[in-house]
């Protein structure tokens, strides 16, 4: 799905192509979409949308009610939970990982707290400083992301070769729709609901997997 966050897919597009890296040798894991009645486990998460905020007036304007609610609520969102096993040196916990981050995207959208998403995705990985950026620049000039849900439709990996010494994980997802506010309240950006991919390489540092290269695609 193209959208908002089209700017962002198109820099990271001209950094990495991760298809190459992990199309071939990917595996299916046992809630994939070849499963008869596969078990989808939904969880918060969401794409890199970009806000074209405003420059951060002296005096935040005032917000009606209703946007008041919207953004109290929105900075109020409960950090997500850590998956049991992500930090295991296993696919498994790789996966766990990538959808922990994933589980983030909302979270930092809505509340501007990067701390959880730095632990796992380096300032150094385009995607992860890119992501930040926005975040950053949408919460600074007053705005905010109502919080959105993700679905976890198709769960891939490849394993670490000789070549490439990463694991690659990649997530096939079911989106809500998303939405970025500006300081006064007014919609700056809405994404339709659709599907989307979500592919990634992985490092392990001793302690954690940490994202090293990704992108989105639609």
């Amino acid at each position: 799905m193209l959208g908002p966050g089209a700017q962002v897919l198109a820099a990271l597009a001209a950094v990495v192509v991760l298809g190459a890296l992990i199309g071939t040798g990917l595996h299916h894991l046992a809630d994939q979409a070849d499963d008869p009645q596969p078990r989808h486990t939904p969880i918060t998460s969401g794409h890199s949308p970009q806000p074209t905020p405003t420059p951060s007036p002296s005096v935040q304007p005032s917000l009606s009610a209703e946007d008041q609610a919207l953004k109290d609520a929105a900075l109020t969102t409960p950090a997500p939970e850590r998956p049991t096993g992500m930090d295991q040196f296993t696919p498994e916990g790789a996966i766990a990982t990538a959808e922990y981050l994933l589980s983030l995207y909302p979270y930092v959208y809505a509340t501007g707290d990067l701390e959880a998403w730095h632990e796992y995705c380096p300032e150094s990985a385009a995607l992860c400083g890119s992501v930040a950026t926005l975040v950053t620049d949408l919460h600074s000039s007053g705005g905010w992301a109502d919080p959105w849900t993700q679905e976890v439709l198709i769960r891939e990996y490849s394993v670490p070769t000789g070549e490439n010494p990463s694991t690659g994980v990649r997530l096939t997802l079911q989106s809500e729709p998303v939405t970025l506010h500006s300081a006064d309240g007014t919609v700056l950006s809405h994404e339709a609901p659709g599907q989307e991919t979500f592919t990634a390489l992985y490092v392990w540092n001793g302690t954690r997997w940490t994202l090293s290269e990704g992108e989105f695609t639609s």
